[in-house]
């Protein structure tokens, strides 16, 4: 069992579990860390992890699980939670690997909104702002441990603000030109009518 100063796994966090190449398999997701260091796992319940490392809970799982695992890999990664809020296409709360870097996270939210969106994203503990440029570290693919990122803090993405005049504009010409452009060819086909019925 390993020491408090070791924990691995934290009550709140969570744990990704990985049963490759069987991608199909119960097992294959995240699951969260209660407040009591306790994960609830189908069918065996809630089993206290908080003093294991990840080979211990490994093997835990193996030996449990054995009879439903078609092969006999399992993999465990501690993960953090994360909020992404903000301009981005899929804002959230995630579980997270430490390891990722910051662009790897922000691709699984789909990118930003605004393409000058990631200049201006910041990184946000208790509601004090611990970075306003994150730029370098999303250039540079550092880690999310590397930059300092902890559980449970947010990274803010600006929200796009309204339009202005002429960019509504812009947005109305091209729609303003189809309509224009079927009269015109319903002018035209009245007239056509109209003269074919005349003769």
């Amino acid at each position: 069992m390993i020491q408090n100063a070791d924990k691995i796994f934290i009550p709140g966090d969570g744990i990704l579990i990985n049963t490759f190449p069987d991608t199909s398999s119960f097992l294959n997701r995240p699951f969260p860390i209660d407040n009591l260091g306790r994960v609830e796992f189908p069918m065996i319940g809630k089993v206290k992890i908080t003093d294991m490392n990840i080979s211990e809970l490994q093997d835990f799982l193996k030996n449990k699980f054995k009879s439903y695992l078609r092969f006999p890999n399992v993999l465990v990664k501690p993960m953090i939670r994360l909020s992404v809020l903000g301009g981005v296409p899929n804002p959230g709360l995630f579980y997270v690997d430490h390891d990722q870097s910051l662009w790897e996270v922000m691709y699984g939210v789909g990118g930003t909104v605004d393409e000058d969106g990631l200049k201006d994203m910041r990184l946000e503990r208790d509601t004090d702002v611990v970075f306003d440029n994150l730029i370098p570290f999303f250039e540079k693919g550092v880690s999310l441990k590397n930059i300092g990122i902890q559980s449970g803090d947010q990274i803010w993405v600006p929200t796009p603000g309204r339009p202005n005049i002429w960019q509504q504009i812009r947005e109305i010409i091209p729609v303003a030109t189809l309509l224009v452009s079927w009269y015109l060819v319903y002018l035209n086909f009245q007239q056509q009518a109209n003269n074919a019925s005349a003769r």
